[in-house]
């Protein structure tokens, strides 16, 4: 079964969107997320794709991540390209951050993914890929048009103040216990909102 989900902008950090080279251009192809575990009706097992393209100088470079991630064994793998950039085995996790450059440097990515969701927040992303400090979901389609801002992201939730790298070290969330009371707190507003 593939989830195909809308794009939508997120806030960015100034400091962080100057990241991407002037030169370049990135766009979206395509986004999905399959239940690829043996037991569908309560999938055990995700798999995430992002394509992208990466416009420099009139050439184009095609890019396809692949995260999986299996909740029974917490195995989580990363592939880009083909070529394996990660794999962990981390059973009761909720969050995945994973960062790392490509090209020589001149490419940063992070994937960050969240299996928990705050119940009553509609069109939730949960599943996240920063492309030289830019949401995926906010890279224009290949057409030029801009995706339309239609879905909340857990980098929405993360980063309330605009994505900041720099709250991740080694894979690991800093701010994890302050994670967990933005969701129950954006939990508690929208309970309040659609209850008057």
């Amino acid at each position: 079964m593939s989830i195909m989900m809308e794009e939508t902008a997120l806030p960015v950090a100034a400091e962080t969107a100057a990241a991407a080279p002037s030169e370049s251009t990135f766009y979206q192809i395509d986004f999905c997320v399959d239940n690829v575990g043996k037991h569908f009706q309560n999938p055990s097992k995700k798999r995430v794709s992002w394509r992208f393209a990466r416009s420099t100088s009139g050439a184009t470079t095609p890019y396809h991540v692949v995260f999986t991630w299996s909740k029974r064994t917490g195995k989580q793998h990363i592939e880009m390209n083909g070529s394996e950039v990660y794999e962990s085995r981390q059973k009761g996790s909720s969050i995945v951050s994973h960062q790392w450059t490509t090209n020589a440097g001149t490419m940063a990515l992070h994937l960050i993914a969240s299996r928990a969701s705050p119940k009553n927040i509609p069109n939730l992303r949960k599943y996240e890929l920063m492309v030289n400090g830019i949401p995926f979901s906010s890279l224009p389609f290949r057409n030029g048009t801009s995706p339309s801002p239609q879905v909340t992201s857990i980098v929405a939730i993360l980063y309330p103040d605009g994505y900041n790298a720099t709250l991740f070290k080694d894979d690991a969330i800093v701010p994890l216990p302050s994670t967990v009371d933005r969701y129950q707190e954006m939990e508690s507003l929208h309970n309040q909102v659609t209850a008057s």
